[in-house]
């Protein structure tokens, strides 16, 4: 039994020196610039920022880039991921399934107080409903706080919940 033993503490300590050697990583400083690398150009003009189609710039936050785009209202929520954006010019648009799936309907109908929000559309076939309490609402994910917490539900089922505010 002992030498049964010390032979599996031999096999365990080279496994360990094996492991901790794959792990062993050098790292080596980059070289120094040589004399004939020219300097940056600094009168070059900077090329637009690249988007993420639909006007979106990756360079400028969502809400502010939602607001330039002239929504009026957003919310956000997840699992699943899902996002509401009502605006003047395009209505109301519902992506859900982080992204998979979109209803966009052209003129929702507005109700609501001061401490709430209602928004009703018809959209390819469904309802729409929206409602928008003025409560604080905070997102699990990010953190972010927003006014309002908001309920999605088509064709009459509470499908989706999350949090938003006017922009």
């Amino acid at each position: 039994m002992l030498k049964r033993n010390t032979a599996w503490k031999r096999w365990l300590a080279a496994a360990a020196l094996t492991a901790a050697a794959g792990c062993v990583t050098r790292e080596t400083a980059p070289p120094p610039p040589s004399a004939s690398t020219p300097p940056p150009d600094s009168s070059a003009v900077p090329s637009p920022a690249p988007t993420l189609g639909d006007g979106l710039r990756w360079d400028v936050p969502v809400w502010a880039a939602a607001q330039q785009r002239g929504v009026r209202f957003r919310a956000v929520g997840n699992e699943p991921g899902w996002v509401l954006e009502v605006d003047s010019a395009r209505g109301l648009r519902l992506v859900t399934r982080y992204g998979a799936d979109s209803l966009v309907a052209p003129d929702p109908v507005r109700a609501g107080s001061p401490d709430s929000l209602v928004y009703v559309a018809e959209a390819e076939g469904h309802t729409v409903r929206v409602s928008a309490v003025k409560e604080p609402c905070s997102d699990p994910m990010s953190g972010e706080q927003h006014p309002y917490a908001v309920r999605v539900a088509v064709d009459d089922e509470d499908a989706y919940e999350g949090c938003g505010r006017p922009l």
